[in-house]
This record gives structure tokens, sequence and C-alpha cells, in this order.
């Protein structure tokens, strides 16, 4: 009788599991922190935590210029041009100026503190050999943080040490603003700003095969565009920092809609990158390798951050080919990289949202409930079976 006990209890793992909903992010307005003192436009912000563009229908989307990004790309499987494997992406961008843009007008700016602000990411994944010169980058896993600079004048993109997310010999890890988990692919829908439930810009419209993935030219230096989610951090460690204390979805009414539930608030971000190649300038902050300020910073950064472990164990230098896996080698060539390994100028959009899910959890469909149903009363006469037997 063993055998049918555990087929009912299987039956019922199955039906239950039949009726699990799948999520789905609807972009909204939001209000960001900008921590204390500063206006937005005539409002004064007298302490923390305030949030920007309240009277102006909340803050629509986040801009971070290409010109003011740069990520680092190291292929740990081979040294080999394109022979794709795993990937660590670590970069960053900065915010600075309005780039805070409002649903109804206007723009505000992206300070916390009176301080800009630096979109720090580090994710892993795999990328794919090369078809008609497009590699295509899939995330699996990482986390974005956001950090205040506040040393300015000493901010290059070339050094990661210089970001405001670590200390000057780039070994720790400084306490972020907010931390984004990536989260798995998942339909995204933006209905843009001035239409009920709406108030996104109305540009993340998309598939959940369309998410998490960038593909990149891999012969020319052309502009590749991709989209990756995130969510508020549930495994960051330390004072367990969360998106929320940074990023609150506050419209477009309705905020969540009808006939589903509030599971998390999201990031959605649409990303531009485009090849560069290495050069003494931009190669300046890592190329002395581990003991390195900017070189240290770039392991901390996908170890402390990401979660990921050792972005890379050595620096190759630019277009050399040659050492493990794990070095980094940046390309040096004809605009598009020699080596697997790669330097890219990076911008990204970002808006918030709500994840929802279309059924509430713990309530099953119709159908499951009937199954349910028949697999207690079917426990039940087997019980009472059994007693007989036993008698």
């Amino acid at each position: 009788m063993r055998p049918f006990r555990v087929l009912l209890f299987t039956v019922c793992m199955v039906a239950l599991g039949a009726s699990a909903p799948a999520d789905e992010i609807f972009v909204k307005t939001s209000q960001v922190a900008t921590g204390g003192g500063g206006t937005i436009g005539n409002v004064p912000l007298p302490g923390p935590p305030f949030f920007s563009g309240t009277n102006n229908g909340g803050v629509s989307s986040l801009v971070g210029g290409q010109t003011n990004g740069i990520q680092f790309i190291n292929n740990t499987s081979n040294n080999a041009p394109f022979l794709g494997g795993t990937t660590i992406s670590v970069g960053v961008n900065r915010l600075s100026g309005n780039n805070y843009v409002f649903q109804n007008t206007g723009s505000g700016p992206t300070t916390y503190n009176g301080h800009d602000l630096a979109l720090v990411f580090a994710l892993t994944g795999n990328s794919g050999v090369p078809i008609l010169g497009q590699q295509l980058f899939t995330a699996t896993g990482g986390r974005a943080g956001l950090f205040e600079i506040t040393n300015p004048a000493a901010f290059r993109l070339n050094d990661p040490s210089t970001y405001g997310a670590t200390s000057a010999d780039g070994k720790t890890l400084l306490m972020p603003i907010a931390v984004f988990d990536l989260k798995p692919q998942e339909r995204v829908t933006d209905l843009g700003p001035g239409v009920p439930g709406g108030g996104g810009p109305g540009t993340f419209n998309l598939a959940g095969s369309q998410t998490n993935q960038i593909g990149v030219n891999t012969t020319v230096g052309t502009a590749s565009q991709g989209f990756f989610l995130f969510h508020n951090s549930s495994t960051f460690g330390g004072s367990q920092v969360e998106g929320s204390n940074f990023l609150k979805v506050v419209g477009n009414n309705p905020i969540i809609p009808a006939g589903m539930q509030l599971v998390d608030t999201a990031l959605v971000t649409g990303t531009t990158e485009t090849l560069a190649v290495a050069t003494a300038g931009n190669t300046a902050g890592i190329s002395g390798g581990p003991g390195t300020p900017g070189f240290d910073a770039l392991n901390t950064i996908s170890a402390q951050l990401g979660g990921l472990g050792a972005f890379a164990s050595a620096f190759g230098g630019a277009g050399n080919p040659a050492g493990p896996a794990s070095s980094f080698n940046p390309s040096n060539g004809a605009g598009f990289p020699n080596t697997s390994d790669g330097i890219f100028s990076f911008g990204f959009n970002g808006s918030g949202g709500v994840e929802v899910q279309a059924i509430p959890p713990g309530v099953p469909e119709p159908a499951s409930m009937l199954l349910w149903g028949a697999v207690v009363a079917g426990s039940g006469l087997y019980a009472r079976s059994r007693r007989r037997k036993l008698a």
C-alpha cells in the first residue's frame, strides 16, 4: 500500500504546483530617496528620507548617459576569441545632473545628500558563440547597488576604486544606499504616461524571453541594447539594505492591477553598450593587476556586492591572449576585441515597477481544490480500510 500513498502525495503536489502563478512587472512612477537637504524645484527637503518628483507625478525614469558609464567583461572559461563561456561583467554608470525624469513635466537632480550617485553592478552569465557577428550574453545572477560619490573630483571611469563603492585600496565594499538582485526573466508591461495604471516611459513592453540579455556586435563598435530586471535584495548581507529604502512605487492608479496582488517592487533597466578599444587611458586604473586599487575593486565588487567570486586573477595586458582563462585580457585592435575579454562604454534607462501575481498564493484553482478534496477523501478511505484489516 505504500506506493499508493506516495502516488497520492505526488499527484497532490503536482496539482497544487500547476496553479502556481507567473509573475509580471508593471512599470509605474516612483519616489526616489534624495537624502537630507536640498530642494526639488521650490520644494525643500529638510531631512531624510525624502523623495523627488512628488509634485510632478512621480519619477517616470532614471537616465544614465553612455558617456558616464563603463563595464569590464571577463570570460573566465577561456581566452580564445569568441568561443563563448562563463562571463562576469562589472561596471558603473555615474548619475549626475537632472536625470530623474518626472511623469508630468521636468526633471530633478540625481543626487543623494547632495552627492552624485553611482549605479554599480556585477553580473554573471553565459556568452554564446557569435552568429553572424552577434554574441548573445544572458545574465543568470548578480546584483546592482547604488552608492554615493562623496569625492566627485576623484571619480574616474577607468578606476573602480573611485566609484564610491569601495575603500581607497579597493578591498572593502562600502555601505550601499540600495541593493537590487537580478531576478528571473518575466514579462514587463509599461502602459506609458497619462494612462490609468501606467506612468512609466512606455518603452518597457517586453516578453520574458527579451529580458536579462544583450546581443553584442563582435566586429564593429555599434551600440547594442538589452534589458535587465532587478528586485529588492533579500540576500545581501550586512544591514540588509533593500531597494525599497531607495525606490518607492507611488502610481499611477491603480498601482496594483485588478485581480492581482503585490509580490515586490522592481527596477526595470534598458541598457546600451558600445565596444571600446582598450587604451592606456581606459585601463590605467586596473592595468597594474592584483594589488592595484582599481583592479582589486573589480574583485571586491564582484565578490562582495555581486556574490560572484573574483572577477579576474591577473591582468594579461591589452590584446594579450596568454595566461590563464581567469586573466583579464582587454581588447586592443581595430575597433573590436581580439581576445575573449573586453571593455564597453555603458548607459542605461531605468524605471520602477510593481511585481504582481495574477493568482494569490495559497488559493488553488477550483480544479486543484476538487483534486485536493478527492485526495483527502481517498486518504480517509485508505486509513479506514487499513484499520479494518488490522482488526
